[in-house]
């Protein structure tokens, strides 16, 4: 349901994200599939500016916006949709979408290009509690049809906190500087190895 990504700079994570949206956009129409990116570094992504997917018509590239836009999809959207279900009597949006073709709610893939710029705007306190909205949004997106795409190039400890990586099940590391970094992500050391040519390690729920 979620993905964690890390990658030094130049090692292809920039690359994997574009496949992603790529991937999505070629699958889905914009009925069935709303995206939200978040590009803090505010120069990678502007390309996807003209997609008709994109949520409020734009890549999110303050950081402060994009804080803001995953409070609203947490606190409002998540929210509206749990009682949508409830109300039509369906556990998640992929029996719901199978009942109702014509009407479906969208999947919302959210993709966060550098997480600790992103947290960066934030105070100590208001950091703790946006990661507490993150990490709802990874326990309780899967079934509202809300999916993260979170991605760092410093996966520290204090970044990539216990409480997010408990909900990501599929965690990617392109090359990283140290096997400290690759046991933050993977819980396990080798992407210190990798030869940073788009080459990675894909952990999927405990298995790499």
């Amino acid at each position: 349901p979620h993905i964690l990504v890390a990658g030094g700079t130049g090692s292809g994570k920039t690359i994997f994200l574009y496949s992603v949206v790529l991937s999505l956009v070629a699958a889905h129409k914009g009925n069935t599939l709303e995206l939200v990116i978040i590009d803090p570094k505010q120069t990678d992504f502007p390309v996807f500016a003209p997609l008709p997917h994109l949520r409020n018509g734009e890549v999110v590239t303050d950081g402060q916006a994009g804080v803001d836009e995953i409070q609203e999809l947490v606190e409002q959207e998540m929210q509206s949709r749990s009682v949508q279900l409830q109300k039509t009597g369906y556990r998640d949006i992929t029996s719901y979408n199978a009942e109702h073709p014509k009407t479906p709610i969208k999947a919302i893939v959210v993709v966060i290009d550098e997480y600790a710029d992103l947290v960066a705007v934030l105070s100590k306190k208001e950091r703790e509690r946006f990661e507490r909205v993150v990490s709802r949004l990874a326990a309780r997106g899967r079934n509202v049809g809300i999916h993260l795409v979170l991605a760092t190039q410093r996966p520290t400890a204090d970044i990539v906190t216990g409480n997010i990586k408990a909900n990501m099940p599929c965690r990617i590391s392109f090359s990283l500087p140290s096997g400290r970094d690759s046991q933050v992500v993977l819980d396990e050391t080798g992407a210190e190895r990798l030869l940073r040519k788009g080459d990675m390690l894909l952990s999927l729920e405990g298995r790499l």
